[in-house]
């Protein structure tokens, strides 16, 4: 799909997607890119597109680089914590990567409820 058709679907995010199209396909764009709503209106920021964009932009990187894509919502609440964000990735990672085995992982996150638990683990062993 060319990057031109990207924004048939919804209407007001023309700007945002041409420059994710752009900083996607440029090699001298630098690493991180964010879209922020400090001109627009406060009471027009919710139900004006902004998952929809991010959907659009996961589907534009998948699509260009063939890039493994794993959105997380930090709307819900429960995925903001930082262990089932982590979670989330390592179950995406394995969906798309069958292969790939998330021994170390696995070995810290039981570590990691072993202390929240209060069990007898030392803090260094946490950290290897």
């Amino acid at each position: 799909m060319p990057l031109q058709q990207t924004t048939d679907g919804f209407i007001g995010r023309e700007k945002e997607i041409q420059a994710f199209a752009t900083w996607l396909t440029s090699p001298t764009s630098p690493w991180i890119l964010y879209f922020y709503d400090a001109l627009e209106d406060e009471e027009k920021k919710g139900g004006v597109g902004k998952t929809w964009l991010l959907r659009r932009c996961a589907d534009l990187a998948k699509h260009e680089l063939q890039a493994t894509v794993i959105m997380i919502d930090f709307f819900n609440i429960a995925d903001r914590d930082g262990i089932a964000v982590a979670e989330h990735i390592v179950r995406e990672l394995q969906a798309t990567y069958p292969e790939w085995s998330p021994q170390a992982f696995s070995t810290t996150l039981q570590k990691y409820r072993n202390l929240v638990r209060g069990e007898d683990i030392y803090r260094e062993d946490f950290r290897h």
